[in-house]
C-alpha cells in the first residue's frame, strides 16, 4: 500500500508528479519511496546473474556483466517517461524465452528485465528518482 500511495495518493499527489515530468525534462522515472535499490548486493543479483549478463550484452551493456553496478527499481511500479524506457526496446524479449509462471520469486526472464529498467533510463539520459525526494 506505501508504494501505490506514493504514486497516486491523492488527486493533488498525481498532479504534482504530472507537473513534474513537466517541468523536469530529464526526469525519465519517478518511483516510491525506498524502491531504488542496488543491484551489485548479492541477494538481489545471485538468481538472475545469468539472466541479467545476457541482457546486459544485448542491451549494449557489457560494462555490467558481472559487476550488476547499478540501481534497479523494485517492485515494478513507478510513474515514467516513454522516452526513458527506449533501451529495453533493444532487448529480445519474445515470449518463448519467458519461464512458465509457477509462482517464482526470483531468477526468471521478468525478474532479470525489472532489474534493467532504471539502468536503460539512466543510460539514455534520464534521471531516475524516488517520490519523496522532497521536488
Amino acid at each position: 500500500q506505501g508504494a501505490l500511495n506514493d504514486l497516486l495518493g491523492s488527486a493533488s499527489a498525481v498532479a504534482a508528479i504530472l507537473d513534474r515530468f513537466e517541468r523536469e525534462p530529464k526526469l525519465g522515472i519517478l518511483a516510491p519511496t525506498k524502491s531504488v535499490l542496488k543491484l551489485d548486493d548479492p541477494d538481489r543479483n545471485v538468481l538472475n546473474r545469468d539472466w541479467l549478463d545476457r541482457l546486459f550484452a544485448e542491451a549494449g551493456m557489457r560494462d555490467l556483466a558481472g559487476t550488476f553496478r547499478c540501481d534497479f527499481i523494485a517492485g515494478s511500479m513507478f510513474w515514467f517517461r516513454v522516452e526513458a524506457l527506449a533501451g529495453i526496446d533493444r532487448l529480445d524479449l519474445a515470449p518463448e524465452r519467458f519461464e512458465d509462471e509457477l509462482g517464482q520469486v526470483d531468477g526468471t526472464l521478468a525478474h532479470a528485465v525489472e532489474r534493467l529498467i532504471a539502468v536503460c533510463a539512466e543510460r539514455s539520459g534520464f534521471v531516475v528518482e524516488e517520490a519523496s525526494s522532497g521536488r
